[in-house]
């Protein structure tokens, strides 16, 4: 597999002597692709067309926040024939693959939080929405994610597996509060494309500010206050 990997980013990225290191993912294969001189992140996905058309999606909302030319977010790489999507085959199946520039920085959850860093992350998050506000994907629209914080009541049928009866009770009060407090406003709250995932190991920073975020795998259309619930759940924790 690895042998593949590397003669497809040698033929099609033009890469020199690329070295690959596996990295952790749930949706995709991913890996740190290195050369002498640069680094990137490769995604392999199987090649089934919901994948192929939400990576292209992925591809559309990053090219979107590329407009400013800022360097905090990945920025999708042409292959030789200027296209954001490559498939090759390897020994098994055909797959899917996207290169993405790679972004230096700590990660949010090995900083030391300040209040300088937090007022940052709202910032930068702010920033970011801000961009994203006006775009449109009928793909990303269309996803149904169990990620997605409007979908939280898809995870009531996991309450009989809590074994402990006082941990159990907190749950059901909280998915109780959910039916009463929130679910009657969410018709009426701001929706658009978020990142929808702006966690510890996601958010990247430097010198006590966040400069970038990475991983556009959960983005989706959804409430705008989510991005702030999941930014504030994360900070907390």
């Amino acid at each position: 597999m690895m042998e593949s990997i590397i003669k497809m980013l040698t033929k099609n990225y033009d890469l020199k002597n690329p070295k690959l290191k596996k990295l952790v993912g749930y949706d995709s294969d991913n890996y740190l692709v290195e050369t002498d001189c640069e680094k990137f992140i490769l995604k392999i996905y199987p090649n089934q067309k919901n994948k192929v058309d939400f990576a292209e999606a992925e591809n559309e909302v990053l090219l979107h926040l590329q407009q400013n030319k800022n360097e905090r977010f990945p920025v999708p790489i042409k292959n030789r024939n200027g296209k954001f999507i490559t498939s090759f085959d390897d020994e098994k199946s055909t797959k899917t693959i996207r290169l993405l520039t790679f972004l230096e920085g700590e990660f949010l959850g090995d900083a030391k939080h300040t209040y300088k860093l937090l007022d940052s992350f709202g910032t930068f998050l702010a920033e970011m929405d801000l961009s994203l506000k006006d775009i449109q994907n009928y793909v990303i629209e269309a996803r149904q994610n169990k990620w997605d914080l409007q979908h939280f009541l898809w995870n009531e049928k996991y309450i009989p597996y809590i074994s402990n009866p006082s941990e159990r009770k907190i749950v059901v009060y909280f998915f109780l509060q959910y039916k009463q407090n929130v679910l009657p406003l969410l018709p009426f709250l701001r929706k658009q494309i978020i990142h929808g995932d702006a966690n510890d190991w996601n958010v990247l920073m430097q010198n006590e500010m966040v400069s970038g975020i990475i991983d556009f795998g959960d983005v989706c259309h959804s409430q705008l206050i989510n991005e702030l619930a999941i930014a504030i759940t994360y900070a907390m924790m």
